[in-house]
């Protein structure tokens, strides 16, 4: 018997067309199910700690991972992982080739001073931070943002860039910090000539590095403008040539016979201005050279000695005075007990002005105390340094000639 087969119905050939077609689209899409689930959990997977054939391990062993996605997943991991990585120190151990340097410290604003000068300290901290070199901490915060900004996929890329502006940003600082401070430097120097500090060069010169040294910085950290800080500082250079102007008048010749007291009130109020912008010190070395006395007499009449348990450890002694100095001089237990109770605001000059007052031997006194501070066993200030450095003026006849009026 024979059979014979009708062709399928135009129904059938279409249901049959459908099975095929999803016959070859079902393992796709359980492909691509899979796929997606694996690069889920790929991103669940830390990186940070497995080398290159660990990670490609991984990824290749995602059901349906192609060769070209694999290439753009280990891109993206050495990107995280760069991303990722904390500085340690002032360099890294894994990158040797860059340049090393301090790093920048966060530390607390320290507050101006009354003036609006910049303290010491932020001066030393301003100046330190100019001079270094870009750190890799500096090039890798940079290489990240360019990395995070897509400038860049390759963070060995990102750090050559962020390296090179980096090094170019700093020489262009210094560029202009040069020409402003040279502009400056020029312009105070005709100030404070024209002001009247003309007759003392060398402390004028003094205060001129010192005003540069404040207008750069307030330029650079302050966020005044080149114009607005020259400015300032000129008026600055005016007042302080007001106040040497009046210095000049009270020690000159017309008032050589003048009241001792108005004098020194004069001068404590002419100091004032000096003062305020801490070049009181070279204020008094102005009146000693102007008025002819010794710096033991300026520091009695500009910054005399308070400390009441120092004054009593200097005996009022009577004892017969032999070439102007007791005979029965300080003992060494004495001079110990003086220099022991010395505070850091005690001006060395006034504590010799009254030994001197007394007729004890100021240099006896110098030489002990430069002997327990070579033992470590005194410390002074700085400005009593730079006293106790300072040598014994032997001709005190300024001095006597205005104690005398």
């Amino acid at each position: 018997m024979s059979y014979s087969v009708k062709p399928a119905s135009g129904l059938g050939r279409l249901g049959e067309g459908l099975g095929e077609g999803l016959a070859q689209q079902l393992p796709k899409e359980i492909e691509r199910v899979r796929l997606s689930k694996g690069l889920e959990n790929l991103g669940k997977e830390d990186f940070s700690g497995g080398n290159q054939i660990q990670n490609l391990a991984k990824i290749y062993n995602i059901p349906g991972m192609t060769p070209e996605v694999a290439k753009l997943l280990q891109r993206q991991i050495i990107k995280q992982n760069f991303l990722n990585k904390k500085p340690t120190g002032a360099g890294s151990p894994s990158e040797q080739t860059l340049p090393t340097g301090t790093t920048k410290q966060e530390k607390p604003q320290t507050e101006k001073q009354e003036n609006g000068f910049a303290t010491p300290e932020q001066l030393k901290e301003y100046r330190q931070n100019i001079q270094r070199v870009p750190g890799y901490n500096d090039i890798k915060s940079l290489a990240d943002d360019y990395l995070n900004q897509g400038l860049t996929e390759d963070p060995q890329e990102a750090l050559k860039f962020a390296e090179t502006e980096l090094t170019q940003n700093r020489q262009a600082q210094q560029t202009r910090n040069d020409e402003f401070k040279k502009g400056l430097n020029d312009r105070l120097k005709l100030d404070l000539q024209g002001a009247g500090l003309g007759d003392f060069k060398d402390l004028a010169g003094e205060i001129q590095k010192t005003l540069v040294e404040q207008g750069e910085y307030m330029v650079n950290e302050g966020g005044l403008s080149p114009e607005e800080a020259s400015a300032q500082l000129s008026q600055i250079a005016l007042n302080l040539g007001k106040a040497t102007t009046n210095l000049n008048e009270t020690g000159s010749w017309t008032n050589m016979f003048r009241g001792s007291g108005k004098k020194e009130t004069d001068l404590r109020e002419q100091k004032k201005e000096f003062q305020k912008y801490g070049f009181g010190e070279i204020f008094d070395d102005m009146v000693t050279a102007k008025m002819g006395f010794t710096p033991l007499l300026t520091a009695h009449i500009l910054d005399p000695l308070k400390n009441e348990t120092l004054l009593k450890l200097i005996p009022k002694s009577n004892s017969p005075l032999k070439k102007g100095v007791r005979a029965t001089d300080l003992s060494e237990n004495q001079l110990d007990n003086i220099i022991d109770a010395i505070k850091p605001s005690d001006n060395l000059f006034s504590i010799e002005y009254e030994l001197r007052k007394n007729h004890y031997d100021v240099n006896k006194f110098k030489k002990r105390l430069s002997k327990l501070v070579d033992e470590k066993k005194k410390a002074l200030s700085p400005q009593q340094e730079r006293q106790q450095k300072r040598p014994i003026t032997n001709s005190p006849l300024g001095d006597i000639l205005f104690e005398t009026f």
